[in-house]
């Protein structure tokens, strides 16, 4: 099987995932937790990385990274690698730690960062580990609820500013967003994502492409041409849109994230998705 072509250059976004051996454990205590941070602290210092969203799971983590130089396979050689010996070395062990490279697709930040963040600071939810994700201290949801200061290596104004312009009313925003996402089944999303190389709009699909292929042949051999998703994400966030809009209520009365009141909106704005409410006609239970 051809390898996944890289699709590098300077200001790209992507979602980045590797997963242990054989869906074995990569991560076994604490310290081995604050060691991987330690890396891509050491990646934003040396190889100019910008981590917007991470979680670390016990098999396996996501990013969500930012290369101004272009650079990712560099980026994921360096905190693979080093963590792999530095692990190996803790546990006494030999052998790969990773199932073989890390997996990557390329993303177009303005379109899909909302859902890709919320998608990658739910998994602790979806595997039952957390009820909220603000409970599971190994990803960056409570730097972006301003519960906890974050690392100069992580910039959540990225996304935050998405949602508002205001630092404030941003983090509120965005609470109310990611937790409209914990009652929904994502597999719509997770398939886009493990399907894709690229998710972004046909108009950036298609640059990129020109990329890839500048002669605009029709090369069915490239595994990232067959893998590409022209799918326009507009009713995707006019649906999330609408339900953020439905928590403005709970979000004016200044009540806390997770008061009984603010929770009260989530659940109605959840409630009126889930009957076509604010939809336009087409949109309804997809």
């Amino acid at each position: 099987m051809a390898r996944q072509i890289r699709i590098e250059y300077e200001g790209a976004f992507y979602h980045v995932t590797s997963r242990g051996n054989q869906k074995h454990p990569i991560f076994f205590n604490d310290l081995n937790y604050l060691r991987f941070l330690d890396y891509l602290d050491e990646a934003h210092e040396t190889h100019a990385a910008i981590f917007h969203v991470y979680c670390l799971m016990e098999n396996h983590f996501h990013l969500m990274i930012e290369t101004p130089r272009g650079n990712l396979s560099h980026i994921m050689h360096f905190i693979n690698s080093a963590y792999s010996i530095y692990l190996n070395k803790r546990q006494e062990r030999v052998g790969h730690l990773f199932q073989g490279r890390f997996k990557c697709i390329l993303i177009e930040a303005e379109s899909y960062a909302q859902l890709l963040s919320s998608y990658i600071h739910l998994n602790p939810v979806r595997a039952d580990i957390a009820e909220l994700p603000d409970q599971y201290c190994w990803s960056s949801y409570r730097d972006y609820v301003g519960l906890r200061k974050p690392p100069p290596w992580l910039k959540i104004e990225f996304v935050l500013g998405l949602f508002s312009q205001d630092g404030t009313q941003a983090r509120r925003l965005y609470a109310s967003f990611v937790l409209s996402q914990a009652g929904r089944n994502p597999e719509s999303f997770r398939r886009d994502i493990r399907r894709a190389a690229i998710l972004g709009c046909p108009e950036f699909v298609e640059k990129i492409t020109s990329r890839i292929n500048p002669d605009g042949h029709k090369d069915r051999e490239l595994p990232v041409l067959r893998s590409l998703i022209e799918k326009p994400p507009l009713n995707r966030i006019q649906f999330e849109s609408d339900r953020v809009s439905l928590l403005v209520p709970a979000l004016k009365g200044g009540a806390p994230i997770h008061s009984p009141a603010f929770q009260g909106g989530v659940a109605s704005a959840n409630g009126s998705i889930r009957h076509g409410k604010n939809l336009k006609p087409n949109e309804s239970n997809h």
